[in-house]
C-alpha cells in the first residue's frame, strides 16, 4: 500500500484538468497491487517481459511498485504509458553508457520537460508524465534497475518503430 501513497503524492502534482486520469491510474494501481498480492507472485513472474536474471537488480521493486502503475513490461489496457521496454530503447540509444543513461532518466523524471522528451509520439499520445517526487537515490536505483534489466523486445515494437522513425529498432535491448 506504500505504492497508494505515492500515487497518492504524485497525483497533487497533476493539474484538477485531469481527475478522470487521476481515477484511472488508481484504480489501475489498486487492482495490480491487490491481484499481485493475492497471487502471491511479484509482477515479473505473473507478467512476460523481464528475463529471470533481473530478479535480484537493486530498483526492481522500486519500479514495478512505482512506475508500473502506468509504464508495463508489455503493452496492455489501459494504457497510461509508453512500455518500459519502448522508454529503455529509446534512451539507450542516446545514452549508451549506464551513468548517462540513469542521468538522462533521473533529469527527464524529476523534472519531465515535452522539449527534451526522447519520445515526443508518446508525450502527443499519453502527454507529458508528471514529475516523480522521489529522492534522487531512489531514481537512480529505478533507472539502473532499467538499463541492467534484460527486458524481453514486444512482438509488436518494430513494426511500431519503424513506423515512427522510419528506420529498424535495434535487437540489443
Amino acid at each position: 500500500m506504500e505504492c497508494v501513497a505515492f500515487l497518492i503524492a504524485v497525483l497533487r502534482t497533476v493539474p484538477m484538468k485531469t481527475p478522470l486520469l487521476a481515477l484511472i491510474v488508481l484504480m489501475t494501481l489498486s487492482a495490480f497491487s491487490f491481484g499481485e498480492e493475492q497471487a502471491g507472485k511479484t509482477p515479473s513472474e505473473s507478467k512476460i517481459g523481464i528475463a529471470e536474471s533481473a530478479s535480484a537488480l537493486p530498483g526492481r521493486q522500486a519500479f514495478e511498485q512505482i512506475c508500473m502503475a502506468c509504464h508495463k513490461y508489455e503493452r496492455q489496457l489501459p494504457m497510461l504509458a509508453p512500455p518500459v521496454f519502448a522508454v529503455k530503447d529509446h534512451y539507450i540509444r542516446m545514452y549508451s553508457t549506464e551513468q548517462d543513461f540513469v542521468n538522462a532518466i533521473v533529469t527527464f523524471a524529476s523534472k519531465p520537460d515535452a522539449k527534451k522528451s526522447l519520445m515526443p509520439g508518446a508525450i502527443a499520445k499519453f502527454n507529458l508524465m508528471p514529475p516523480l517526487p522521489l529522492p534522487r537515490e531512489q531514481l537512480e536505483s529505478i533507472a539502473s534497475f532499467i538499463f541492467r534489466a534484460d527486458l524481453t523486445k514486444p512482438d509488436w515494437y518494430d513494426a511500431h518503430y519503424k513506423e515512427e522513425h522510419g528506420e529498424e529498432a535495434s535487437d540489443d535491448k
